[in-house]
C-alpha cells in the first residue's frame, strides 16, 4: 500500500495550483494586457474596452454591455463578410444575423443618445450573376439607409466585374467605395473606388482607406478590367492624403488576413484603428493591439456588428463590443423589410429563376416528379407526403399559415433561386442552378420552353432530390430490367449521412441543429 500524503504539504500545493489556475484563467478571458506568443508582431489582447468582461463575476451574457458606457463623444457600427446573408436563412428561426436586426442594434444605440456612423470591410456577397447584382445594389441602399459611410471593396465586390461596380455607386452616392490598391480599367482618376475619405461625425474627423491583401491576389487575377497594386505601396501613398487632412482618427479597413492586418499595423503605426477579415466566423470580440493600433475582427455572415464607442480625451479612449444580433435581443426594422421586399419583387419581375440557363443532369435523366414515384412505390410516398419536405415550398409563401410564414415578414420567396433550391424538386442547391426538366415558377415556364403543367408535380423537396432524375429509372422498370432500375435511384444510408447527402440542403447554414441520426428515423422508408 502507498503511504498516504502529507495533509498539511498536500493542501498547500492545492492552493498554489488553484491560484495558477486562476491567474491563467484571468489572462486568458483578457483583464490584462499580455503578449500573444503566437504573434511575432508583438501583438496584444488586451480587451481595450472596460466594463464587464466574459468570466467576471456577475457577467450576463444576454445584457448588452455597452448600454452601461458613458456616452461618448462618437460611435461607429463595425461590419463585413456578409457573405450574402441579407437576413439569416428563414429556414431556421433560431439564426443569428441580418440587416434587420442590425438596425434595431442601431436604433437602441441612438436610444442612449449616442450618434452612429458605419463602416464594412467588405464581402458583402457570396456568388456572381444576376441575383448577386441585385443583392449588391440591395445591401448598398440597407447600408445608407443605416448611415455608413464607406465599405472596402473585397474579393466578392471585385468578382462582380467592373462594370457591374462602377454603375452600382450612383452620382453624389454618400457611401464610398474604399480600396487603396485596387483600379478599374486602369483608370485610378475614375473614382470608383476612391483611395481614402475623410468625413465629419459626431464633431470628430475620421480618415478612412481600405486594402485588398496581396494574399487575396490571386483570387482576383482573372478578373478583366481589374489590377490591384501591391499592398504596402498603397497603403503608404493613402497615408499621405489621410496626413494632409488630419482627421482625428485614421482607420483601415483590411480585406485579407488576420495576419496581414498585424502586420499593416506594425508597417503603418499612424493608424488608430484596423478592421480586418480572415478571422474566426464567430470571433471572441476581444481587441488585440499591435503598438498602438487597435485591430478587431467582425466575423462573417452578419451574424455580428461591432459598436465602438470613442472617448478622445477619455481612458480609456475606447470601448468595444462585438454584439451577437440574435432573435431575442433585436427585432425587425421595417425599413430593412422594405428592402427584402423591393429585392423579392425584382427577383420576379426580371425573372432571375431563368436568368442563367439550366443544366442537364449528370445522369443524363430527367425529372418527372413525386406522383410519378407512387405508381410502384406508393408506400414510400404516402410516408413523404406526410414529411414537410412535401410542404417546402408551401413555407416560402406567406399566404400559407402553418408553414413557418410568420418568419417571411409577409414577403413571399417564391421566385427566389436561393430558396428555390431546397424547396422544390430538380436544382443544385449548394450552387444554386436548375437543372433541365427541374421545377420552375410556372409563370417562367414558356420562357425556356418549359410545360407549365409540369411544374406543380416538383413543388416541395421531392423523391428524386435525394434519389435523383427519375425518368431512366421508369424506362428500364418498364423494360423489365427491376435490377439496373433500382441502381439508377438508390441511395444508401451511408451515402445519405455524406456530404452529398442530407447535408446538401441541411448543411450548417440552413439547419445548424441538424443530426441525421435523429432526423432519419421522421422520414424512414
Amino acid at each position: 500500500m502507498s503511504a498516504a500524503p502529507n495533509s498539511s504539504g498536500f493542501k498547500v500545493l492545492l492552493v498554489a495550483t488553484i491560484a495558477l489556475a486562476l491567474f491563467l484563467l484571468v489572462i486568458f478571458m483578457g483583464f490584462g494586457p499580455q503578449d500573444d506568443p503566437e504573434a511575432p508582431d508583438g501583438s496584444q489582447t488586451d480587451g481595450v474596452a472596460e466594463g464587464t468582461v466574459v468570466g467576471e463575476p456577475g457577467f450576463d451574457p444576454m445584457e448588452l454591455q455597452f448600454k452601461k458606457w458613458p456616452v461618448p463623444t462618437a460611435a461607429l457600427i463595425l461590419s463585413g463578410e456578409q457573405h450574402g446573408y441579407f437576413e439569416p436563412c428563414g429556414c431556421t428561426e433560431n439564426q443569428s444575423g441580418g440587416f434587420s436586426r442590425r438596425g434595431d442594434l442601431i436604433r437602441q444605440v441612438q436610444e442612449l443618445g449616442w450618434k452612429t456612423a458605419g463602416l464594412d470591410v467588405g464581402g458583402l456577397l457570396k456568388r456572381n450573376g444576376v441575383q448577386a447584382q441585385l443583392k449588391f445594389k440591395t445591401i448598398l441602399a440597407a447600408m445608407k439607409d443605416l448611415n455608413y459611410k464607406a465599405f472596402a471593396l473585397g474579393v466578392e465586390e471585385v468578382k462582380l466585374g467592373a462594370d457591374v461596380v462602377v454603375s452600382s455607386n450612383f452620382e453624389d452616392n454618400p457611401l464610398a467605395f474604399l480600396s487603396s490598391n485596387v483600379t478599374f480599367y486602369e483608370a485610378p482618376e475614375l473614382g470608383t473606388p476612391v483611395r481614402s475619405k475623410v468625413f465629419e461625425h459626431s464633431g470628430m474627423t475620421f480618415g478612412v482607406t481600405s486594402v485588398l491583401g496581396d494574399s487575396l491576389k490571386p483570387e482576383v487575377s482573372q478578373v478583366s478590367d481589374v489590377t490591384v497594386a501591391p499592398a504596402d505601396e498603397a497603403i503608404a501613398k493613402a497615408l499621405e492624403q489621410l496626413d494632409a487632412a488630419a482627421p482625428d482618427m485614421k482607420i483601415l479597413l483590411s480585406h485579407g488576413s488576420l495576419n496581414e492586418a498585424k502586420k499593416f499595423a506594425a508597417k503603418f503605426p499612424q493608424f488608430n484603428l484596423i478592421v480586418t477579415t480572415g478571422g474566426a466566423e464567430d470571433p471572441d470580440g476581444i481587441p488585440e493591439t499591435v503598438g498602438e493600433t487597435i485591430v478587431l475582427n467582425v466575423g462573417k455572415k452578419g451574424k455580428h456588428a461591432g459598436v465602438l464607442a470613442i472617448y478622445p480625451d477619455g481612458d480609456p479612449q475606447f470601448r468595444f463590443e462585438l454584439v451577437q444580433l440574435d432573435r431575442d435581443r433585436f427585432g425587425d426594422t421595417p425599413a430593412m423589410i422594405e428592402h427584402m421586399r423591393d429585392y423579392q419583387s425584382q427577383l420576379e419581375a426580371q425573372q432571375v429563376a431563368i436568368q442563367e440557363s439550366a443544366v442537364g443532369h449528370p445522369s443524363g435523366a430527367s425529372f418527372v416528379g413525386s406522383d410519378a414515384c407512387a405508381d410502384c412505390h406508393e408506400e414510400e410516398y404516402d410516408i413523404w407526403k406526410k414529411t414537410p419536405h412535401a410542404k417546402a415550398f408551401l413555407s416560402l409563401d406567406p399566404a400559407n399559415e402553418g408553414h413557418g410564414y410568420e418568419r417571411l415578414k409577409g414577403i413571399a420567396r417564391l421566385y427566389d433561386p436561393e430558396c428555390l433550391s431546397c424547396h422544390v424538386t430538380g436544382w443544385n442547391p449548394q450552387d444554386v442552378y436548375r437543372y433541365r426538366s427541374g421545377f420552375i415558377n410556372e409563370s417562367f415556364a414558356d420562357a425556356v420552353g418549359e410545360d407549365p403543367d409540369r411544374m406543380p408535380l416538383l413543388v416541395g423537396s421531392g423523391c428524386e432530390n435525394c434519389h435523383g432524375p427519375g425518368s431512366r429509372h421508369i424506362e428500364l422498370a418498364n423494360e423489365g430490367e427491376d435490377e439496373l432500375a433500382g441502381k439508377e435511384v438508390r441511395m444508401t444510408l451511408e451515402q445519405a449521412r455524406s456530404s452529398n447527402g442530407c447535408y446538401k440542403c441541411h448543411d450548417l447554414d440552413n439547419s445548424p441543429n441538424f443530426d441525421f441520426e435523429t432526423y432519419w428515423p421522421k422520414i424512414a422508408h
